[in-house]
């Protein structure tokens, strides 16, 4: 939390506002991953990070509606997400749509950097 004055008549008036994090994940799943997930993973992170990354899941029920999903956000171009949370099945219909992104050239120049600012999905 931290202190700032705010604009209001109040003669000494300090309101405390949450620090908000600098950036936010928004990560889509299944539901028998979301405990993983909600529970373990993306808390872990979020400490990890200092609370400066938020973890936003985003959960449905079935594999038919979760890679509908993704193929429809991949198909539009919506970058709804930043990570899915899937099996690798549904690459084929979403790569040729540019729905993950490539991230051959970022692993090769940061080889050796810390790979746990890589969100760990699987």
């Amino acid at each position: 939390m931290a202190n700032t004055t705010c604009d209001c008549p109040a003669p000494s008036c300090n309101t405390t506002t949450p620090e908000l994090p600098e950036a936010v994940i928004k990560v889509f799943t299944v539901d028998f991953k979301a405990p993983d997930i909600t529970e373990l993973m993306g808390p872990r992170f979020e400490e990890y990070k200092n609370g400066q990354v938020k973890i936003d899941v985003s959960v449905v029920s079935g594999f038919d509606t979760l890679f509908s999903e993704i193929e429809n956000d991949a198909r539009l171009g919506l970058g709804l997400f930043d990570v899915f949370i899937t099996p690798p099945t549904i690459m084929g219909s979403v790569a040729p749509y540019n729905g993950f992104a490539d991230l051959t050239t970022y692993i090769q120049e940061n080889y050796l950097e810390e790979w746990l600012d890589i969100f760990p999905g699987y």
